[in-house]
């Protein structure tokens, strides 16, 4: 037997291969992560190199594209509620006001993103 039928690829290959893949696409390293360590625990491992690259992979890359349109689907659910649009402008980015009963959240951190990008 050759030796891609008996080795089989470590998790941190996987990791790095999986994230060569979506190289293009911003996807966050825990969804790559979570979904490889899922992958050894359902299975035991990854597996050869030969099962890895025609199977495993494979499998790896569809849960990835699953978790990333669940993620989408529900950040667009909560951009949409009415609820997190006024928290998000009323408190979240509110400005300082001069009695100090509130408390300011992100205000300054913004400003002073916006400030360094003028």
């Amino acid at each position: 037997m050759a030796f891609y039928e008996i080795q089989g690829p470590s998790k941190e290959y996987a990791i790095r291969d999986i994230k060569e893949t979506f190289k293009d696409k911003k996807i966050p390293d825990f969804v790559i992560e979570t979904n490889v360590q899922h992958e050894i625990d359902k299975y035991g491992g990854l597996g050869s190199f030969r099962g890895y690259c025609s199977s495993t992979k494979d499998s790896i890359i569809k849960n990835i594209e699953k978790d990333i349109l669940f993620i989408k689907k529900n950040i667009q659910i909560i951009e949409k509620n009415i609820y997190f649009q006024n928290w998000m402008n009323h408190i979240l980015y509110r400005p300082p006001d001069y009695s100090n009963t509130f408390k300011v959240l992100r205000y300054y951190d913004v400003l002073q993103d916006f400030d360094s990008r003028i």
